[in-house]
Parts: C-alpha cells; structure tokens; sequence
C-alpha cells in the first residue's frame, strides 16, 4: 500500500516521502535513505535521486529496516510536498487487536487510511489470520470457534474500543478492503458492512492487481 499509494502521489508532486513509524521489510520497490546516516542534506540528495523516497531509521538486517520516532518524522515532513508513512503494522495479517503499546496517529497526520484484509472474514481465530487473537478475543467477546463476521470485522475497525482507539485528534478518514482480487464477496460484505455504521469513505478493491471501487 505504501508504494503505490507514493507512486500515485509521484505522479502529481516533486517531492513524495515514504517512511514508516515501525519495523518494515526490505523491498527492491524503493531508493531507501537512512536517518542514522545523519546527512543534514538527506532529502534533499535523495530526491535528486528518487521520487517517491523511502526514509527508514536504520538496518536491523537484510530483511528488516526500523522505522523513524514520531519527532524525527516530523522534522522531515516540511521537506517534502507529500508525506505517506505507515503508522501500524498487523504483521502481513488481515486483522489485528491493539495493545497499549501500539503506536497512536501522530497530531501531524492530515489523513487516516485503515486497510482490512478480506480473508479474515468467515475465519475463526485459531486459523492464524488475526494478530494477537487472544486480545481480540477478550475485547470484544468472540469465541475460538466462531467464525468472524464482516459485521463484527466493521465494529473492530470503527470502533474505540478497535483501531480508533490509536486516533486522538480529528482528521480524514477512510477505508480499503484488500484482495477483493481473491474473496471479492467477502471484500464487499466487510466494505457494506463498515459503510453501514461509519461516515467515513470506504473502498474495495486489489493491490496486487491494482484496481479499487468506492463503496456507496
């Protein structure tokens, strides 16, 4: 999502920066630049160079990179005309309960996008599709062998006591449903079903075939 919401941007705006506020895998699809490296001109030569630009904390290895602090985002926002970073993971997996730990939207963020996986819906938690099934379970109730529902998929994601309860301060909000390439029903009940208690814009659609549909 990362990529091609900054090669969209790219398209429009000289200066696209990518980053993320945790761990994030490493992928040929970007020109990466390091904050440890300490360049006072890191932007600047790295947009010379690449546009969009991923700007990560540092290597952790050849598979993972860290993501930046909040504050060091922060100061490299005004650097560029676009900002897209990734505030929360879920570990490649479709949904997730937050802990405390989580990190929260910083203030700086203008716009809100919550991705939901489709294939979580119709699963049971002890199928290995939610992150931390246990403190999903004990939030909101569920059951090992129940199957999850797009309705109870919708109050997670809307809801304070779910996702919002990373969202302090009021911004742009909306949704996509991912892989409707392989559960397209899936993907339009979860999306019906967000629709129905949220205000919110919802879409669905898939990444990996790029194409996407506005719920209505």
């Amino acid at each position: 999502m990362l990529h091609t919401l900054g090669m969209e941007f790219s398209k429009h705006y000289l200066r696209v920066l990518l980053s993320s506020l945790t761990k994030s895998a490493v992928s040929d699809k970007y020109t990466v630049r390091f904050l440890e490296h300490g360049k006072r001109n890191l932007l600047e030569e790295g947009f010379s160079r690449a546009n969009p630009l991923l700007v990560m904390g540092k290597e952790l290895s050849e598979q993972k990179l860290s993501g930046l602090q909040t504050h060091e985002l922060s100061n490299l926002i005004p650097g560029a005309d676009v900002s897209v970073f990734e505030c929360d993971g879920a570990r490649n997996l479709p949904l997730k309960a937050h802990n405390q730990s989580d990190p929260i939207v910083p203030k700086f963020a203008t716009h809100l996008l919550i991705v939901v996986g489709s294939e979580v819906s119709g699963t049971m938690l002890k199928d290995g599709h939610v992150h931390r099934p246990e403190l999903l379970r004990r939030l909101w109730g569920l059951k090992k062998d129940e199957r999850i529902t797009p309705e109870q998929i919708a109050m997670i994601v809307t809801s304070k006591k779910g996702y919002f309860s990373k969202v302090l301060h009021d911004l742009q909000c909306a949704f996509f449903v991912n892989k409707a390439d392989r559960h397209r029903s899936k993907a339009v009940e979860i999306a019906n079903a967000i629709k129905s208690i949220s205000d919110h814009k919802v879409f669905y659609g898939s990444l990996t075939d790029n194409w996407i549909r506005k719920c209505p």
